[in-house]
């Protein structure tokens, strides 16, 4: 056991130790460089958040007054234990309304049931070390969740406080208890209260800036794949930073139509179509991708300039989608299907073609090896064609 020990330990210094020699010729690519975003420190941006219209503003607003009235509260009531008001506030209130009420609940119920199996290891345990064990376990656990898990985490850190506590001084250990709950419920009510009343901050303010996200980065995604079609090139650098900035996007979307799930039903507008929406940007990224599999492997035998008009037609749609999602005023513009049309037509073709060899008992031919590989580079771009009118019919809705 022990050398097996000794094994490891030395394995873990071998491959993390730092080695002059081999690092001194060793540079990172400055592909890197492209995929960090680094913040700017701007006095101007500072003073556009001096405004009601910013969420940070009034998420900070809104935590200032839930803990000035906390701290009222506690001094009226006389509580012992009154930062514990505070800092309930401080954890539970989030920028969103509805990541408020999930940390509210995940407070409350880790701080009962953490009681509870404080009060459970306290009468099953006699002995102070055991107890004391107990505690160092719950404090590991505590912290191993907390990035991860909330509730898990609220509920041995009250487990771990509470028999602290009880270590230190038994004598006024319900008390503590007692405290520390009521002191939560307190908080938790007035965070609750707080992102509901006072300048709240409601998913469908925000949602059609994350649309208009989505929509947009998805077409330089498919403009950057479409265009490998035509130049028979395919730049790996801008294509991951194009999916990247596309993938980011689709789930910032998907975050916020969670978030507004979450909220009050008063609070919940054209939430049909936005799920539509949500659900077809998942979908055209998805048929992106595959295309762009394709691209990787065959866009150097099948690269033309055929592409080039489907590819400008889909691009229209998601155009004129991101255009009615900026200005509702903007109405969808009927756009011809003689490209669409003209690509089925040179499907048809050749599965007539390969139909054909087969009656005649020819296997291995040239035909079928562009049905296997031309075809399904054909069908994405229907597909792609299919969801982009989809998504402007779904726009116009809003």
């Amino acid at each position: 056991m022990l050398e097996d020990m000794v094994v490891r330990i030395y394995t873990l210094h071998h491959f993390t130790r730092y080695d002059k020699k081999r690092i001194k010729g060793y540079k990172l690519s400055k592909d890197y460089d492209s995929f960090v975003s680094t913040p700017d420190l701007d006095i101007e941006l500072l003073k556009e958040n001096f405004s009601f219209d910013s969420n940070h503003f009034r998420h900070a607003l809104r935590v200032s007054i839930a803990t000035t009235i906390g701290y009222i509260l506690s001094f009226i009531l006389k509580l012992d234990y009154s930062y514990w008001v505070l800092l309930t506030i401080l954890v539970i209130l989030k920028p969103t309304y509805s990541l408020s009420k999930q940390r509210n609940y995940q407070r409350l119920l880790g701080t009962v049931s953490g009681a509870a199996l404080s009060f459970l290891i306290l009468y099953l345990i006699s002995s102070e070390q055991a107890k004391f064990a107990v505690m160092i376990v719950f404090i590991l656990i505590t912290y191993s969740f907390i990035r991860t898990n909330y509730l898990i985490s609220v509920i041995f850190m009250t487990s771990y406080v509470m028999i602290l506590f009880y270590i230190l001084n038994t004598s006024h250990f319900l008390s503590v208890i007692e405290n520390r709950v009521v002191d939560t419920l307190i908080g938790s009510v007035i965070a609750f209260l707080s992102s509901y009343i006072f300048v709240p901050s409601w998913e469908k303010e925000q949602i059609r800036n994350y649309m208009q996200k989505a929509i947009e980065n998805a077409s330089v995604y498919f403009n950057t794949v479409s265009n490998t079609y035509i130049t028979g090139q395919f730049d790996d650098l801008k294509y991951r930073l194009s999916r990247k900035n596309a993938f980011i996007a689709q789930s910032n979307l998907s975050g916020a139509f969670n978030r507004m799930m979450n909220e009050p039903k008063s609070k919940q507008e054209n939430i049909k179509n936005i799920h539509q929406f949500t659900v077809l940007i998942y979908t055209l990224n998805s048929h992106i991708a595959t295309l762009a599999h394709f691209a990787q492997k065959t866009s150097y035998k099948y690269h033309s300039l055929d592409f080039k008009d489907i590819g400008e037609d889909i691009l229209s749609d998601l155009g004129t989608t991101h255009r009615i999602l900026t200005d509702n005023s903007i109405e969808p513009k009927e756009v011809s299907t003689d490209v669409s049309k003209n690509l089925k037509v040179q499907v048809n073709q050749i599965v007539e073609k390969r139909r054909k060899e087969l009656q005649h008992n020819l296997m291995d031919t040239e035909t079928r090896t562009i049905l296997m590989e031309y075809k399904p580079i054909l069908d994405q771009f229907l597909f792609i064609s299919r969801i982009a009118e989809d998504m402007k019919t779904v726009s116009a809705r809003f």
